[in-house]
């Protein structure tokens, strides 16, 4: 039982750090540069020894936080690239007028 836990910490304390990096939008890969980290489950993990199901359950409560905050990010980009593809471009049949009063 002893591996198990020892196991199951691990997997809490990979996936309590994904969490952090979401929450900072920013991951860290061995050679240094910032890059999503996409996490596979261990298929012979077990259950979830009683002494970490806390720690688990604040885990899931944080992912939870963490995917709200992706999904805004998501919203608020959308509504960036609405506004930006509504701007008009040269060339798209737009052109300046100038008005001489002068003359």
């Amino acid at each position: 039982m002893l591996d198990n836990a020892i196991r199951w910490r691990t997997v809490l304390a990979q996936l309590e750090e994904q969490v952090q990096c979401a929450l900072l939008q920013t991951t860290t890969s061995d050679d240094g540069a910032r890059v999503p980290a996409w996490w596979q489950p261990p298929s012979d993990l077990g259950p979830v020894p009683e002494e970490l199901r806390e720690r688990a359950l604040q885990l899931a409560v944080a992912q939870q936080h963490a995917m709200d905050r992706v999904k805004s990010a998501m919203r608020s980009s959308r509504r960036q690239s609405a506004f930006v593809a509504s701007v008009p471009r040269p060339g798209n049949g737009v052109r300046s007028a100038y008005l001489d009063t002068e003359s």
